[in-house]
């Protein structure tokens, strides 16, 4: 009976492993539109949909740290009518119903990232990216310069 319920138990830890999504990790640019440096960075998505940031270093030796979270891009919609006809001279009544329900799903997500740099530099970025990773965004440091974000 011990071993029935251990493997029993090991099937269920399987079967819950196949359903969560695995960890992915994204390899991407920053492209400085002032100064035409490129900035590699990684994101490491969990599977709550969050991702850790690390980019650089750049030219100058910074580093940067920070995160990343998108939210699925969907619309849903739904109707529900009924209607009754009758006729007084009639014994009978018609009802009519109609119900529907629609989701539209443009196939990418909408994002914000925040990336703190060792030297004082902050890059607030907002992207679109696809569910197979790929994607743009554009962003802005505290110190004016415009970027563009490359997955």
């Amino acid at each position: 009976m011990h071993k029935i319920i251990t493997l029993i138990l090991v099937a269920a830890l399987l079967a819950s492993c196949v359903t969560v999504p695995a960890d992915r990790v994204f390899n991407g640019r920053v492209y400085n539109l002032s100064t035409g440096e490129v900035i590699p960075f990684v994101a490491h998505t969990n599977r709550d949909g969050k991702s850790v940031l690390t980019a650089g270093p750049t030219a100058s030796g910074e580093s940067f740290s920070g995160e990343a979270t998108s939210i699925q891009n969907a619309t849903q919609t739904s109707s529900y009518g009924s209607a009754v006809a009758s006729n007084p001279s009639d014994a009978f009544s018609t009802y009519v119903t109609n119900s529907s329900y629609s989701v539209s799903r443009p196939g990418y997500q909408n994002g914000a990232a925040i990336l703190v740099g060792n030297k004082g530099t902050v890059i607030d970025v907002v992207y679109q990216v696809t569910y197979s990773g790929t994607g743009e965004g554009e962003g802005k440091d505290n110190k004016g310069n415009h970027y563009r974000l490359m997955l």
